[in-house]
């Protein structure tokens, strides 16, 4: 696709938590040899997360449930899926999908999804100097469990494997937005709660 704007920030949206729940039952229903795969996993998670006890040794903990589950893998069948995550997009004024955004993993949250319009997109825009994006997005807002003994493989996947490695119910649901330079990671970011709007402005500064 054709280069994004200069004036165009750079725009990155991700889950709270790194495993869907609906994408979770889903693979429940659909794929049941996913399914007890996942759990024997799951449960050595739960034994390794017993061992080092979970919140203080958080950043030990992702890296072993990342190699736990391999990451095309947890894509594919319980992480974030853009289609389901990404209802609504508009740019400009004009329609976009989740076509309109690159998949990538990273280890706090999973799935994330970086705003890459098309190049017909950007050609549709390209003579409107103001930027806008306005996404309408799916959350899972069920709560996660913290328990790794929990008789659930949903419970034993999510423990420990929460944002900032701790059980905390008000950020077991919603969205993290990063924003920034174009060509850079992202390292601003508000949270995104279920249920209600949010805004970000951005003003560009030209230095003489």
């Amino acid at each position: 696709p054709g280069a994004i704007p200069f004036e165009t920030p750079d725009i990155t949206v991700c889950g709270v938590t790194p495993i869907s729940y609906s994408n979770y039952y889903e693979t429940v229903a659909k794929h049941p040899s996913v399914y007890a795969n996942l759990y024997s996993s799951a449960a050595q998670l739960a034994y390794i997360s017993t061992m080092v006890g979970l919140g203080g040794q958080y950043e030990t903990l992702m890296p072993i449930a990342k190699d736990m589950f391999d990451p095309s893998f947890l894509l594919r069948y319980l992480g974030t899926r853009q289609e389901y995550f990404i209802v609504k997009c508009t740019y400009k004024g004009y329609n976009c999908s989740f076509t309109d955004f690159e998949n990538y993993w990273v280890s706090e949250y999973g799935n994330c999804f970086r705003f890459s319009p098309s190049a017909t997109l950007l050609n549709q825009t390209k003579e409107i100097a103001e930027f806008s994006l306005e996404l309408v997005l799916f959350t899972d807002n069920y709560p996660v469990l913290g328990n790794p003994e929990s008789l659930t493989i949903y419970g034993r996947l999510t423990a420990g494997v929460t944002y900032e490695g701790i059980y905390d119910v008000s950020k077991s649901g919603g969205a993290i937005l990063f924003y920034g330079e174009k060509d850079h990671f992202p390292r601003d970011y508000i949270n995104l709660s279920p249920g209600v709007h949010s805004y970000v402005d951005f003003e560009m500064v030209e230095y003489q």
